[in-house]
């Protein structure tokens, strides 16, 4: 078992790093949602918020960091996942040798110590330990939950072997439409596919994105986030960390020197996230889109990789290429079943066991469950 020890903090210091980098480095994970640097930000950015930073560490009988649950209690005490902005996946970071059991009593300990008033947990991904811990140790701390799946990963999954190769490449180019496509804009002036795992040149190219991104959703109900300053400049900062940590890889598709595709990938083990993306609305009928995705696939098959992951969001065209899914999920726990915090839980779950009554859960959660009224219990 580990020795689990509790604390507030308001920055990483640097021999605190040291450590997590230690650590995360060895999680057979190693989620980069949760890699040192990008860490280090969110930290930055809570304590901005007035809200407060509480960490978990555990440590082996030979005193080696172990285990860390990342977490913070917003201004009404309520408990969540530090990861809360630019992230597809929340959660631990913990080695090989840690169980299930030892991540859930690193969690109750944190609710037991803190004695938060309620509990949301997400996004929780079904790979690793995080949901069973999650589960367990809200449990073994006398809260009731409810764990609701709200929603679906696609994934594009092989194998690293010459025939999971091929398999893995047929993926992507199983639509013979989608082939046309990209041959005939390869035969534009300037075409180039850009591929970079470094930290270079990051500001310009996330200006572009930004401005591909805006064109993009100017003319819909839905125009983009990044007309404002503040969420450009925190973008570059989490491209910057996760460069540093070594999982970004950025690619493009560039035409008549010019990008007009973006997208944002993290590394993963032998696993792309398709994290975050962008396009110039030209080509459209050429769905350069889909070009892009094709491409980067062809390049992970060439490349040692065997899975991309679409990330959080359930758009079509990810299943255009998609073998597989995965769930993801949040945790609603209160220290009682009457509180109206549970009780949303056991709402939510239940609108979700059929597709049809999911417009009807999103305009309880607008309409009230976001109210002033029901954030006073």
């Amino acid at each position: 078992m580990l020795e689990w020890k509790i604390e507030k903090i308001g920055t990483i210091s640097p021999d605190f790093k040291i450590e997590i980098k230690r650590l995360w480095e060895k999680d057979p994970f190693s989620n980069p949602f949760a890699s040192p640097s990008f860490i280090e930000i969110l930290v930055e950015k809570v304590v901005a918020k007035g809200q407060m930073v509480i960490i978990a560490r555990g440590y082996s009988d030979l005193s080696i960091l172990s285990a860390l649950w990342l977490l913070r209690l917003d201004k009404s005490r309520n408990l969540h996942f530090l990861q809360y902005y630019l992230c597809d996946y929340a959660s631990p970071i913990y080695d090989s040798h840690t169980s299930v059991e030892d991540l859930s009593q690193g969690i109750a300990d944190v609710i037991q110590t803190i004695q938060p008033r309620h509990i949301l947990l997400e996004p929780l991904p079904e790979w690793g330990h995080t949901l069973c811990a999650a589960r367990d140790g809200i449990k073994k701390a006398g809260y009731k939950y409810k764990a609701v799946p709200f929603g679906r990963v696609p994934h594009v999954r092989g194998a690293t072997d010459s025939d999971g190769v091929i398999k893995f490449k047929k993926l992507f180019n199983r639509h013979r439409s989608l082939n046309n496509y990209t041959n005939q804009l390869k035969r534009e002036k300037g075409f180039f596919f850009e591929i970079n795992e470094t930290g270079m040149h990051i500001d310009q190219w996330a200006d572009q994105f930004c401005e591909a991104h805006d064109k993009r959703w100017e003319p819909t109900a839905t125009p983009s986030k990044y007309k404002d300053k503040q969420p450009r400049e925190d973008l570059k900062k989490a491209l910057k960390a996760w460069a540093k940590d070594k999982v970004l890889i950025r690619f493009s598709i560039c035409v008549v020197n010019r990008r007009i595709t973006f997208v944002v990938g993290l590394k993963t083990g032998k696993e792309i996230i398709y994290f975050h993306t962008a396009r110039l609305p030209v080509y459209n009928k050429l769905g350069t889109g889909n070009i892009t995705i094709r491409l980067m696939g062809l390049w992970m098959a060439d490349n040692g990789y065997n899975t991309m992951d679409f990330g959080r969001g359930n758009e079509a065209y990810k299943y255009y290429f998609a073998n597989e899914t995965q769930r993801i999920w949040r945790i609603y726990a209160s220290r009682s079943v009457f509180s109206l915090y549970y009780l949303k839980g056991c709402i939510e779950e239940y609108i979700r066991k059929k597709e049809s009554r999911i417009k009807i859960w999103e305009m309880i959660d607008k309409k009230i469950l976001k109210s002033k009224l029901f954030k006073r219990f």
